[in-house]
């Protein structure tokens, strides 16, 4: 693994892809993502699909052997609840989730 010029405070992943491929971690992951850690560098993944809830990601993280808490998983329903929540004042909202899942 190369080493790079600069480390930052913190780092965001995608998840399907870059962090795994269906049940598997890709190659140097778990390594890459321990020397984070050790640097004290926060560490958080995102997702596109809302199917899965933050719960559901931080457990198969956990499983595959990158232990995560939800609150380090970020996705598309939650971004959109929180810009609804912030910029709809006057709306009322309401979402109805295909799935039985907590944001």
């Amino acid at each position: 693994m190369t080493t790079p010029d600069r480390i930052y405070d913190g780092y965001i992943f995608d998840l399907d892809g870059t962090i795994y491929l269906g049940d598997a971690l890709l190659p140097t992951v778990q390594e890459t993502l321990g020397i984070l850690r050790r640097l004290n560098c926060q560490a958080v993944f995102i997702s596109n699909n809302p199917t899965h809830s933050r719960y559901d990601y931080a457990n198969k993280l956990t499983h595959l052997g990158v232990p995560t808490s939800p609150e380090d998983i970020i996705n598309s329903s939650i971004v959109m609840v929180d810009y609804l929540k912030h910029y709809d004042h006057d709306y009322q909202i309401q979402i109805k989730l295909k799935y039985n899942m907590l944001l």
